[in-house]
């Protein structure tokens, strides 16, 4: 007796399967703060210590995760502002990774990213220079009255 189906079944052994094993994809993170530490979590279960690769710059960052044998750069760039690197710290728990960044300088970050270190520096005014460069002349007159009192 033949087993019953709801269909015709073909079966070609020399077929390939259609069905691809689904490729990773881009671990997604999300970061809070305080006034002292930014935390970045990354969303990724099950993360094993030698599939992380976390470098902690002054004012950058950088997590490469490798997933299914493909390496992703989750993060890679020049942070807000400064970090003390010798107190930051990378946990891995089962739901996901929690990268601390121990801030320089206590205060709020407006975003991760930014300008960094030279962002309390001299660097930054480069940019400003045209924005100012107004304001320096009307204010030259009066500095240079100042100066000669």
């Amino acid at each position: 007796v033949a087993p019953s189906t709801t269909g015709p079944i073909k079966l070609a052994s020399s077929a390939p399967i259609l069905t691809k094993p689904k490729r990773p994809t881009m671990p997604k993170y999300q970061y809070y703060q305080s006034d002292a530490v930014m935390t970045i979590a990354i969303l990724e279960p099950n993360v094993k210590e030698e599939e992380l690769n976390v470098k902690f710059g002054l004012d950058k960052l950088t997590v490469i995760l490798t997933k299914g044998g493909e390496n992703f750069t989750v993060i890679c760039g020049t942070l807000f502002d400064a970090v003390d690197e010798s107190r930051c710290k990378v946990k891995i728990t089962d739901e996901k990774v929690l990268i601390k960044l121990r801030k320089k300088d206590k205060g709020s970050w407006h975003e991760l990213f930014g300008s960094g270190a030279s962002s309390t520096t001299d660097d930054k005014d480069d940019g400003e220079e045209d924005k100012d460069e107004t304001a320096k002349k009307s204010s030259d007159k009066d500095s240079d009255e100042e100066n000669e009192m």
